[in-house]
């Protein structure tokens, strides 16, 4: 079975092994953990609150049923399919084993305690299981409610917007789809309708990749697998361009891309482009054109993967200077850049993923009301970081930065910290 031009399989496991639903995590952006697949929707229902606040219960979907799912790896791209009889094998598993209350925040691996399931169902619109918030969702999809105990964790659910739905970690196989097999499929809006016609041009070239790449997580891999994408500029035209970083425009998921024929610059939104992955190498980067400078200054644009500076690691291995545009929510933040060394990444204790830095010049709220100084080390949490801008050409930040405080061996405040610099980092 193809769905859009890409074929369809179905979720499947071995009841007779360790194969099954392991844990759910709330997520605001579901990453992939190595040796699991993640799954939620790409606009993730949000979270439903009860009305008596006092109770501190969340309900959300956890698995919606005989839905197509987009996923990519380095076979290309695909859709999966809960089944609503896989779906009810999976939770009848999962409850057997005891594992209704391993949750955690943001696929970080680290189980917390201070979510409690409460309610586990499955939507039934013939026998009226069905609240009218899920009303859209197809019949067999799992609703789940959880008591938050931690109000700390509380209070960020209810109040920031980052953590809004559910994601399941599931280890699995999959299997083609039948053919005559049903899914659940909403009427083609007009954004459907182009895909679909695209998809249709596109099967009658000779290309030898058809990734659909409109999510930013197949564009994070063109970005990382150093591929050129084919954008479709309408008709019959197509065009080359490399794509060099990843982030967001005024709030949207955005690429900024270069156009190797031209040697001119643009950043696009995602709802904008239409492509598919190349097998082509991205070529060489040239930096004339104003426009880069331009885009890599407007305060609009929001840098969060880029091309020679990829990821946190990158950033701190590398020793890469980034310029940093941080909220930290209190009364008259400190919004102006700060030039920034990234030395650590991790978790805080209440779960919050952050980054330790040492900034060594630009804004500070509390350099400016006098409690702190500058040059000095932050703890920044990377929901709140506003912009994030690798510094890329300049050359890599000096030890000379850091003072006898640095502990090369990890940052004791984080739980845990995930990478760090290191002695060798220095030496380079």
């Amino acid at each position: 079975m193809n769905y859009k031009g890409l074929p369809v399989y179905n979720i499947s496991i071995d009841f007779d092994t360790d194969e099954g639903l392991q844990l759910v995590s709330l997520v605001d952006d579901p990453a992939v953990v190595e040796s699991f697949l993640t799954f939620n929707s790409e606009e993730p229902v949000k979270l439903v609150f009860t009305s008596d606040e006092e109770q501190h219960i969340i309900s959300g979907i956890s698995l919606l049923a005989d839905t197509p799912i987009y996923r990519c790896d380095e076979t290309g791209g695909y859709y999966v399919v809960f089944t609503k009889e896989t779906i009810k094998q999976l939770v009848e598993k999962y409850n057997k084993e005891n594992k209704t209350n391993l949750t955690s925040l943001q696929h970080n691996g680290e189980i917390i305690s201070d979510c409690v399931m409460v309610e586990s169902y499955f939507i039934d619109k013939e026998r009226g299981i069905c609240p009218k918030e899920f009303s859209h969702c197809p019949d067999g999809s799992w609703i789940t409610s959880y008591k938050v105990t931690n109000d700390e964790l509380w209070n960020e659910i209810k109040t920031s917007g980052q953590l809004n739905g559910f994601s399941v970690e599931i280890s699995c196989q999959l299997e083609p789809a039948k053919e005559d097999q049903k899914i659940y499929d909403e009427p083609l809006d007009e954004e459907d309708k182009f895909f679909e016609n695209l998809m249709q041009w596109l099967q009658g070239e000779d290309f030898e990749k058809k990734n659909f790449s409109i999510d930013k997580g197949t564009i994070r891999k063109a970005i990382e697998d150093e591929k050129v994408i084919l954008i479709d500029e309408g008709g019959s035209k197509t065009v080359e361009y490399y794509p060099h970083s990843l982030g967001k425009k005024g709030g949207k998921d955005a690429v900024i891309l270069y156009n190797p024929d031209t040697n001119k610059w643009s950043v696009k939104t995602l709802r904008e482009i239409d492509c598919v992955v190349s097998d082509t190498p991205i070529g060489e980067f040239i930096y004339t054109d104003p426009t880069y400078e331009e885009i890599m200054d407007d305060e609009d644009v929001v840098v969060t993967r880029t091309k020679g500076s990829t990821s946190y690691s990158d950033l701190i291995h590398n020793k890469v200077m980034t310029m940093i545009s941080y909220n930290d929510e209190k009364e008259k933040p400190a919004l102006g850049f700060r030039q920034c060394a990234v030395i650590a990444h991790g978790y805080t204790k209440a779960g919050n993923e952050c980054i330790r830095v040492m900034e060594v010049f630009g804004d500070s709220r509390s350099a400016r009301d006098g409690e702190g100084v500058i040059p000095d080390y932050r703890l920044l949490l990377t929901k709140r970081i506003k912009s994030l801008k690798p510094m890329i050409g300049t050359a890599p930040w000096s030890r000379d930065i850091l003072d006898s405080r640095v502990n090369l061996t990890g940052d004791k405040s984080m739980f845990p910290c995930i990478d760090h610099i290191t002695k060798e980092d220095l030496d380079k």
